[in-house]
């Protein structure tokens, strides 16, 4: 029987003879209940590694499944994949929302199957100013997402008939009232930030030389910032080709084929989409050891892997869940 090392190895090779290149996979999971993984920062150095064994290549294929995380990555992580490759493709098996959605703005061509969806990138910010949770102790302060305050003032301006100067002020100090000034000020910047992120990923395949072009960029990066309204709203290939006008490609039945095997290996490694029940892992028993993989960097030749190792622990309280104790979590090379 197959170990998933090989079974992953067989099926990246496959795709990559399909899409005559080479293959690097990033796979962060989502359970539905237990650790989960995001797009971080610690991602670029590991990178760095398996791009290096690969060497200056005609063409990268990026096989990308994540549901977001650290928005400042997909800019240089972008960029050091480009240093390796003349084309940078991304292949989207199924989620690659809000951070790896940036990622897929980067890309010369992206593939999705049938069950493929990208996201918003409307970022939530959260910092020491922003409201506190009430009643939760520690205290935890609320994140403020960008669509809901410029929402707040389409209904004043909109809605509300608010359409004068004074008018649109009084409701910037209605709202300042309640949530800090200095928090509204980080979301401002959080959104331009943003929508110059975008703008630099597209631009990196998308020139900008004459105001048709311009323009073109613009109305992608309004799209994805502005005008779907909702950071839940999910984004199918049709959508993202058709109306948005990203670079998306529909997988063929060879590449649907191929992609889904992959990714199918992988979730079932990884347990994306399961929930993670303490009661019936521990069942009778007062603890047991528990090791999970959560996500995993691999190509043919090489790979990352991210454990979270712990202990499933009785409560102490009748009535209350078992706890899962993490004393060891990170990434480490297993090939």
């Amino acid at each position: 029987m197959m170990t998933h090392a090989e079974q992953h190895m067989n099926l990246i090779q496959e795709l990559e003879r399909i899409e005559s290149a080479r293959i690097v996979s990033y796979i962060l999971a989502d359970r539905l209940q237990g650790p989960q993984a995001s797009i971080a920062m610690d991602a670029l150095g590991l990178f760095h590694r398996h791009l290096e064994a690969i060497g200056n290549v005609p063409k990268i294929a990026l096989f990308l499944y994540a549901t977001g995380g650290d928005t400042m990555v997909p800019w240089p992580l972008v960029n050091l994949i480009r240093e390796y490759c003349d084309q940078f493709t991304v292949l989207v098996p199924s989620k690659a929302h809000s951070a790896a959605t940036l990622v897929c703005l980067g890309a010369n061509e992206i593939v999705m199957t049938k069950m493929a969806q990208l996201s918003p990138v409307d970022p939530s910010v959260a910092n020491a100013f922003n409201p506190e949770v009430p009643a939760k102790e520690p205290r935890e302060r609320i994140p403020i997402s960008v669509e809901d305050v410029a929402a707040y003032f389409r209904l004043a301006t909109q809605r509300a008939g608010l359409d004068t100067a004074e008018a649109r002020l009084g409701a910037l100090q209605q709202l300042a009232n309640v949530v800090h000034p200095l928090a509204l000020g980080n979301v401002e910047r959080s959104h331009s930030q943003i929508r110059e992120l975008s703008r630099k990923l597209l631009g990196l395949h998308m020139t900008s030389e004459t105001e048709d072009e311009k323009k073109e960029i613009d109305a992608i990066v309004d799209v994805l910032t502005e005008k779907l309204y909702s950071h839940q709203h999910l984004i199918p290939r049709r959508e993202a080709k058709n109306i948005i006008g990203l670079k998306v490609r529909y997988a063929t039945d060879e590449e649907e084929d191929k992609m889904m095997g992959l990714w199918r290996a992988y979730a079932k490694e990884l347990g994306i989409g399961s929930i993670m029940n303490p009661v019936v892992i521990l069942q009778d028993r007062t603890e047991l050891p528990v090791e999970l993989t959560i996500a995993k960097i691999e190509t043919v030749s090489t790979e990352d892997t991210f454990t979270v190792k712990g202990k499933m622990v009785r409560a102490a309280k009748p009535g209350q869940p078992p706890a899962l104790n993490i004393v060891e979590q990170g990434w480490q090379v297993t090939r």
